[in-house]
């Protein structure tokens, strides 16, 4: 036998998990309904409007008109079968119309549901992946509820609305193969290849149709399925011996009946990309792996699983790995070649492969990986069959401390969960929560964020006074917030893209500020700019330490030095001085001012005294400087205008230009003031 026969599971231990399965899953619904906007959702918003639109799903700055733009190269990276999935759920309990895609609070909120709901599916492919690997429906409660209470699992499972749906595909996966390995181990009927079939082809269309780049790790699970499948077929004839074709047929047919079905799928959603099949296999890998442009680090993955998941899962998970290895015996399986199936051999290599393949692969490698171990939530499922099967050999071996360590286990980092809700992704291990504050005690730059998804803005929002210009994740120099951030340099309480819009007919009172004065909602910490002073916080208690979920502080204005000539190329060229009010894109060289709109820009004086200003662009009609409208000179190529040294002077220093557009789109292409 490949593993030992499972003991049953004391009843401690079956109600145990039966009662933290029920917990879990009802964590993570509740949650869902309750959290706020992630930081990744609205971009997705945009993204499936366009999908709908003009068959890319792709941002606005992405396109050139109806198609991708030369400057492009991220549009292998996200498929929208998981958002569409989400807008026929949402459209289905009236959040948005048919084709429409809803930002407002409701829709939101019914995207999370359905976010959780997939999560849930997630879990019951692990436990019947177990299931079949154990042959105790016992054990595979067990592995539902050692899955559920994995932080990072439940935590997403509220919003994330790209990794849960890759991480179940993923696990949907699994679960068809190791169904067809067991139904051709033991000869089961033909329902059971149908529904290990049918498990393959929605987990491919899910994961690949989400995220294209996840096909490697798919493609190492069905290989070895593959191989497990047909290598020990033989013919039982002594007059003609050799390969039985007939039984490799069979066995392979509902895989590969699988695989075209589900690329079926994918073409007719999605054929802008799925279509060219060699260029979406290639580019997504390249894309995804390399995303953003920016060098990865081979020590970020291991240390933020010391740091995201329990300490006593993670230690579990390694003790299942070495009883998975002893037991996966490669001599033992080359013998058993032409003498049938090992299903639980072929299983636990599936396992092992969706657990550790990709992240060993990015590790080595040193993909761009960020934002704590979210982008490896397909391995959770594989670490909790792992999980489980220590705690088998556990309760088999101690049997009377066994179990109640085991109910231990599950129940402290549900616990820890529960303490969180519903920012249940912020989990930190207990040995982080007890040396993260003096390793970041004298740089806020080392500090582990807690709610980097913002999710928590929604209860902060009644603190997020109504009337004021808002920064939602303030860019920051020399400790100081400034009024602009590194996705946007409008007011976040108005624009699509944001935590805080959905939330904006919650805020409370009136703002009183001056022209230098704005509010910063930050998250991930407690750190405040030495320019702001702090309204309100969301906090929440993790054992021993208080965690800050995210700020409102009241903020002065401060200004980047002069920064000398500056031009706006539309692809983010000049957006350090920006305040506000500007629409760019690459295909057009220059920063713009829609048709009656404003736009600001701020820097520091270059020097006291008067000050000459040049523009250069088109339909440039009105400037005013800190409040003050200037006079303005005609020039071939656009503007200019003198300051007055009061007016220069009048904010402390800084000046503030605010551009007016009239009928026609104002466009800025460069800028100088001396």
């Amino acid at each position: 036998m490949l593993l030992p026969q499972m003991p049953r599971l004391p009843r401690l231990v079956v109600w145990s998990a039966a009662i933290v399965l029920v917990l879990g899953v009802g964590l993570s619904l509740v949650g869902a309904w309750q959290t706020g906007v992630s930081w990744d959702e609205s971009y997705h918003v945009t993204r499936l409007r366009n999908y709908l639109d003009h068959g890319w799903y792709l941002l606005d700055q992405d396109l050139d008109g109806n198609k991708p733009g030369s400057w492009e190269n991220q549009q292998y990276v996200y498929g929208p079968i998981a958002a569409l999935l989400l807008h026929g759920w949402t459209a289905l309990w009236g959040g948005e119309g048919w084709g429409s895609v809803s930002a407002s609070a409701h829709a939101y909120a019914l995207r999370h549901v359905g976010v959780a709901l997939i999560a849930a599916v997630g879990v019951g492919a692990t436990a019947v992946t177990t299931g079949l690997l154990t042959r105790r429906r016992s054990w595979a409660l067990l592995s539902a509820a050692v899955l559920v209470t994995v932080p990072t699992w439940t935590g997403h499972a509220m919003f994330n609305v790209k990794d849960i749906p890759v991480a179940t595909g993923y696990t949907l996966v699994t679960a068809g193969c190791a169904a067809l390995l067991v139904a051709a181990e033991l000869s089961r009927t033909r329902l059971a290849r149908i529904c290990g079939a049918i498990a393959i082809g929605a987990g491919f269309v899910l994961a690949i149709g989400t995220r294209p780049g996840i096909w490697p790790g798919l493609t190492l699970t069905v290989l070895v399925a593959i191989l497990a499948l047909a290598l020990p077929q033989r013919t039982a004839s002594a007059e003609r011996p050799g390969v039985d074709l007939r039984a490799i047929t069979l066995a392979l047919a509902p895989l590969i009946g699988a695989g075209l079905a589900a690329y079926v799928v994918l073409l007719a959603v999605y054929p802008a990309v799925f279509a060219h099949p060699v260029a979406a296999l290639t580019h997504s890998v390249s894309q995804s792996a390399d995303f953003g442009d920016t060098p990865g680090r081979w020590w970020y993955l291991p240390l933020y699983l010391g740091i995201e998941l329990p300490t006593g899962w993670l230690i579990a998970g390694a003790f299942g790995t070495w009883i998975a290895l002893r037991r996966v015996d490669p001599w033992h399986l080359l013998r058993r070649l032409g003498a049938g199936i090992d299903a639980r051999a072929a299983i636990l290599l599936i396992v092992g492969a969706q657990t550790f393949a990709l992240p060993v692969i990015a590790i080595v490698h040193q993909s761009n990986v960020y934002t704590g171990i979210r982008q490896f939530l397909f391995a959770a499922p594989g670490l909790a069959i792992l999980v489980t099967l220590a705690l088998g050999a556990l309760i088999a071996r101690r049997r009377v401390w066994g179990p109640r360590l085991a109910v231990a286990g599950l129940a402290v980092p549900l616990v820890g969960s529960a303490m969180l809700f519903p920012y249940v992704y912020s989990f930190e291990s207990m040995p982080a929560n007890a040396l993260v504050p003096a390793i970041t005690s004298n740089d806020w730059r080392l500090q582990v964020q807690t709610d980097y998804w913002r999710t928590s803005v929604r209860a902060l929002a009644p603190e997020v006074t109504a009337g004021a210009f808002v920064t939602c994740s303030p860019s920051r120099t020399h400790g100081a917030f400034l009024r602009r951030s590194e996705e946007s340099n409008d007011d976040c309480g108005s624009i699509l893209v944001s935590p805080l819009s959905a939330y904006d007919d919650t805020r409370r009172g009136h703002w009183d500020g001056g022209p230098t004065e704005f509010l910063a909602v930050n998250q991930g910490s407690a750190t405040v700019g030495t320019n702001c002073t702090k309204l309100g916080a969301i906090t929440r208690r993790l054992w021993w330490r208080t965690l800050t979920m995210s700020t409102v502080s009241r903020c002065e204005l401060v200004l980047i030095p002069d920064p000398g000539p500056i031009t706006f190329d539309g692809d983010g060229g000049g957006s350090t001085v920006m305040l506000g009010g500007w629409t760019q894109h690459p295909s057009i060289k220059a920063a713009r001012v829609l048709p009656g709109a404003q736009a600001q820009i701020g820097f520091m004086t270059p020097h006291e005294g008067a000050l000459t200003l040049r523009a250069q662009g088109s339909a440039i009609d009105a400037i005013s400087v800190n409040g003050t409208p200037l006079t303005l000179t005609p020039e071939a190529d656009g503007v200019s205008a003198q300051i007055p040294a009061e007016v220069a002077a009048s904010w402390g220093g800084r000046l503030v230009l605010t551009f007016g557009a009239g009928a026609t789109e104002l466009r800025l292409a460069s800028l100088s003031v001396s």
